[in-house]
């Protein structure tokens, strides 16, 4: 193949990729401000996003259950792997255009603005950069990414390079060989087998996890129960540096108990932007709920590239070089960087909770005041 052609290859990948993003921005931006629309009742809007969560994550299991399966289906009725892969992916497209049609077509919007008015978009950014709780809101949702993905991103390192041992063995490809000696429920695995259990722990126990702390979010209230989240999980980060790597079953259960406690956050993230969005159309008479939410998605894209930015210069702080014989010095650097640096994203996402304002008596007496300037308007 020429050197013309992969250029252009490559050239189409990025623009491709760049497309998608941009349209997933599109969609997601109305998709997230629905949360703020769809009821005046907090509570209830607690609940949809809970739901959401949950069925988000039921898409990512149902993703990673059927990709390589139906990959491998249609690879063996003929198809080639690159024609395979674009086929399913095709047939992913068709369900999300289904689904994205029928939240178009069945979803109600409830909440009218209290002002029925064309808002200028420099008043209402002007409006939101003075917003505290937005502002609050938005570092701990940018910190919350940075301590899950951060921790996410370090766990193949984490799996391969500590808890693998290096051995020499010149027949493989590198002159090495990554060797746990460890079992799991009596069978010796892999690192590579480790690090997919570690990862996909993550979609089952989130769903699980939405549903067990509703009823505490209900009794203690959004914020203090995101804060008890991330000290919960930053208390299981510590102590992976206290488990021995050859107890793999330590680690998984570690792994599943730190998705447990944080992984229901992003649920709980989503339905305070809800209510900034009820809080700022008490003090500004205007409601951006749109604007908001895109903040949200902004955060998203701003905590995903730290979290994927990080660890990789962390990474070569230490001396780390892949696929090499590192020396035990290096390997529990690896360790305690997968335990302690995304508790970075832990202790800036609590001291900004610490000064978001929005409590339940707050969401409560917004609610009433929402309803009374509707009536005087009416």
């Amino acid at each position: 193949m020429g050197s013309g052609v992969r250029r252009t290859k490559l050239i189409y990948a990025f623009l491709s990729f760049l497309l998608l993003r941009l349209m997933y921005s599109v969609v997601n931006v109305p998709y997230g401000a629905l949360m703020g629309v769809i009821s005046e009742n907090p509570q209830e809007r607690t609940s949809v996003s809970a739901y959401r969560n949950v069925m988000a994550q039921v898409g990512c299991l149902v993703v990673y259950g059927s990709l390589f399966i139906t990959v491998g289906y249609f690879n063996e009725s003929g198809m080639s792997k690159t024609a395979a892969f674009s086929t399913v992916v095709g047939i992913y497209a068709i369900v999300v255009l289904i689904s994205l049609l029928c939240t178009f077509f069945f979803t109600r919007e409830r909440v009218a603005p209290v002002k029925e008015e064309k808002n200028p978009l420099g008043q209402d950014v002007k409006d939101l950069v003075a917003n505290k709780p937005w502002i609050c809101l938005t570092i701990a949702g940018i910190a919350m990414l940075v301590f899950i993905f951060v921790h996410n991103g370090l766990t193949a390192y984490y799996a391969k390079y500590y808890v693998a041992d290096i051995v020499a063995d010149p027949t493989a490809e590198d002159g090495i060989r990554f060797v746990v000696n460890g079992t799991f429920l009596g069978f010796n695995i892999n690192w590579e087998t480790l690090s997919t259990i570690l990862l996909s722990i993550s979609s089952a126990v989130t769903i699980v996890g939405t549903m067990l702390i509703q009823p505490v979010v209900r009794k203690l209230g959004k914020r203090i129960t995101w804060i008890g989240c991330f000290v919960l999980a930053s208390l299981v980060s510590l102590c992976f540096l206290f488990v021995d790597k050859t107890n793999i079953g330590a680690i998984i259960v570690l792994q599943t108990l730190f998705t447990l406690f944080i992984g229901p956050a992003g649920y709980i993230m989503w339905s305070m932007y809800a209510d900034v969005a009820d809080d700022s159309e008490v003090q500004t008479g205007r409601r951006a709920t749109g604007l908001i939410f895109s903040s949200a998605t902004m955060a998203q894209k701003l905590g995903n590239t730290l979290a994927q930015t990080l660890p990789l210069y962390a990474l070569a702080a230490i001396g780390f070089v892949a696929n090499t014989q590192i020396s035990p010095d290096v390997a529990d650097s690896v360790k305690n960087l997968f335990c302690l640096f995304p508790l970075l994203g832990s202790v800036i996402g609590v001291g900004a909770l610490l000064f978001y304002t929005i409590d339940e008596k707050k969401i409560e007496e917004n609610s009433k005041k929402l309803a009374e300037m509707k009536s005087a308007k009416n």
